[in-house]
Order: structure tokens, then C-alpha cells, then sequence
């Protein structure tokens, strides 16, 4: 199975990022969002995963503590992967609970390290994707009407607990359905 490690959003936060995503409708053609229901965020990828290897992810991660008490996340503003001039990832920014999803991912990483999986080579940087570009005809109109979302506020929520999950590959994008939960301490 294709797999990941993500911390769950409150269904308040993904309704505000659906209004963000209306809003930018008018470039649907050149956008393809993530649907509402399905947006999270990712602490580790772990690709295509056998059934010994998530026996083996749950075992090591239920085992574990992960040393992260339960915090606040909240989300707002608009950015881009790589950039705005090259925009291929429409992503909201965590702005406060940063430093606890950074220790999170951290221990996710150090664990998963213990049964086989890579660690991460580039720094966890806390975000959560609403959107992907294939091709952008016109870059500074989207760049433009997006800009309103610079201080777009979604909320906040508490976390938790955070959760081992399958993703497969549909027409209509990816489907996720949830294998395991980790409680934070």
C-alpha cells in the first residue's frame, strides 16, 4: 500500500481552505484541488509500504513515545512551491503550533529511521497542500487574485493524535482512509 504519516485538520479549517479554493476558482482549469475532505498534513511519506513494513510502522510508533504533548495548530496564508513566479504547489502556512509539528515530524522521522525508512533529506517544512499546477497560462493573474489570501486566517485546532494513512490513486484524486492512530502524550 501507498502510505504516509499526517496530523488530521478540524472540518472547520478545511471548510475555510475550500472557501480559498472558490474563491481562486476561475483558474479550476490550471488548478487541480485537493478535495476539502482529504486536505492534512504530512509529517512523512512513506511510499509504497508492504503489510510487514506497516505490522512494523505501527508496532514502533505505538511503542514509542514521541515526547510532543498535545498542542494548537492554526492555519492561514497562501504560498507557493518552489516559488511565486514558478508556482507547481498551492500550500496554506501553519502559523502558530510550528516548533511542536517540527518535534513531531522529528520523532516520526528518528523512529521510522529504526525500520528501514529513509530520513528525510530536506528540513520538514509545516504546510498543508490545497492545490497542484500542472501549467499556468497566465502566472500574475493567479499570483494577483491569490494575494488576498496573505492573511487568510482558517482557524485553529488541537492536536492530538496523528495517523498512519493509505492513499489510493483515483480519477478524482487521491483517497485516503486512515490505518492507525498515535496519541501524543
Amino acid at each position: 500500500m501507498r502510505a504516509f504519516i499526517a496530523v488530521d485538520l478540524s472540518k472547520e479549517i478545511q471548510a475555510r481552505i475550500a472557501e480559498s479554493q472558490a474563491a481562486l476558482g476561475q483558474f479550476s482549469h490550471a488548478v487541480r484541488w485537493v478535495r476539502p475532505e482529504s486536505i492534512h498534513l504530512t509529517l512523512k511519506f512513506l511510499g509504497e509500504i508492504s503489510g510487514d513494513q506497516q505490522r512494523r510502522v505501527v508496532e514502533i510508533l505505538s511503542a514509542q513515545g514521541s515526547g510532543v504533548r498535545s498542542f494548537q495548530i492554526s492555519v492561514g496564508h497562501l504560498g507557493f512551491f518552489p516559488n511565486a513566479r514558478a508556482p507547481r504547489v498551492v500550500w496554506m502556512g501553519i502559523e502558530e503550533g510550528k516548533q511542536s509539528l517540527q518535534s513531531l515530524a522529528e520523532f516520526v522521522d528518528g523512529t521510522l529511521k529504526a525500520a528501514g525508512f529513509s530520513p528525510e533529506q530536506r528540513p520538514f517544512s509545516p504546510h498543508v497542500t490545497i492545490g497542484r499546477i500542472k501549467f499556468l497560462p497566465n502566472v500574475s493573474s493567479f499570483i494577483e487574485a491569490a494575494s488576498k489570501f496573505g492573511e487568510f486566517e482558517c482557524g485553529a485546532t488541537a492536536v492530538h493524535d496523528f495517523f498512519l494513512y493509505e492513499s489510493k490513486l483515483d480519477r478524482g484524486g487521491s483517497i485516503y482512509t486512515r490505518r492507525a492512530a498515535f496519541a501524543l502524550e
